[in-house]
């Protein structure tokens, strides 16, 4: 046997022997970063419980800093809810005018449309936008004493030249987060009754001037086939979306902050990233939470839900729930 016909049936088995192995252990990685990225989310939304229980000295006041923040989203969120809804309630409204539904139904499908999925998801996807943008872009340079002191108060001349250095504690991660986590729970539900309220009056509009629907039929159809689930919806979905974007945009920006060296401005390009995974990230958990929420209300049955005994003598789910 010569040294090549020798060699061969070696190089045969020690050829690539870890071939296999590369797919698994991406797989493996990626599932042992989803259970980090997990955990990391589950430890800060625990430290953002705990944070009005936990005073410490030195740090702002968690109600002022809180009403600061809604303010900032409500300033933003109304104008944005209003053009968004103005454009999706008038899509719901001429359905019947192309005759995809009957014109009496015209306050049900506009309203109730928009209550049960429409606005939540808007009002989410809006705040989310904007929470990545500002919580990214406030915390790309690291964390830094006063991230959320009033703007008004008054900073020592040396501390705010830099000639001395700031006596004030860093901000507590937990404290940042209840601060925007509570603020974006209490303008969602704000934000998806001021749009669904508008939606509602243009609806009417289109629907009394160009199919000649009068407001007794469009709005008497929309409270008959209003259920509990509806009203109840506003408030756990329209807080539960924001709630969930401004955790992940949190979560996010403390990562990209932890890893800021002080004095360094972090590059405008490396903010993008983080913007960008907590908008997908956010609008997929929104939609996992819509499909639960809408599981939920239809297994209920009424008065709560759809439910799934249709009246004697119809056959189908009663859409309209049982009277």
């Amino acid at each position: 046997m010569t040294a090549a016909s020798a060699s061969t049936p070696r190089n045969r088995l020690t050829t690539n022997p870890l071939g296999p192995l590369p797919p698994l252990a991406r797989l493996g990685g990626a599932s042992l970063a989803l259970v980090e990225y997990l955990g990391g989310l589950a430890i800060l939304a625990g430290a953002a419980a705990c944070a009005p229980w936990t005073r410490r000295r030195g740090q702002p006041r968690l109600l002022p800093a809180l009403i600061r923040q809604l303010d900032d989203l409500l300033r933003i969120g109304l104008p944005w809810l209003a053009i968004l809804h103005i454009a999706f309630a008038a899509f719901l409204a001429m359905q019947a005018f192309f005759r995809a539904t009957f014109a009496e139904s015209n306050g049900a499908v506009v309203g109730l449309g928009l209550m049960r999925s429409i606005s939540p998801l808007l009002a989410g996807f809006a705040l989310g936008g904007v929470l990545a943008v500002q919580t990214v872009l406030t915390l790309a340079d690291g964390l830094r004493p006063g991230l959320d002191d009033d703007p008004d108060a008054l900073v020592d001349r040396d501390v705010m030249l830099g000639r001395a250095p700031d006596p004030r504690p860093l901000p507590d991660p937990g404290r940042l987060a209840f601060v925007r986590i509570g603020a974006a729970a209490l303008a969602g539900p704000l934000l998806v009754v001021w749009g669904s309220a508008l939606g509602m009056l243009v609806g009417l509009g289109l629907s009394s001037t160009l199919l000649g629907v009068s407001s007794g039929i469009y709005f008497g159809l929309f409270f008959d086939m209003l259920r509990v689930s509806d009203v109840v919806g506003i408030f756990v979905t329209g807080a539960a979306y924001p709630a969930l974007a401004a955790l992940i945009a949190c979560h996010e920006a403390l990562r990209l902050a932890s890893t800021t060296t002080p004095g360094q401005p972090r590059p405008a390009r490396d903010s993008l990233r983080p913007i960008a995974r907590i908008v997908l990230l956010s609008a997929l958990a929104m939609l996992v939470v819509d499909a639960a929420w809408f599981t939920l209300t239809y297994i209920s049955g009424p008065p709560f839900g759809v439910g799934f005994d249709p009246p004697s003598g119809h056959s189908g789910v009663n859409l309209g729930g049982s009277r």
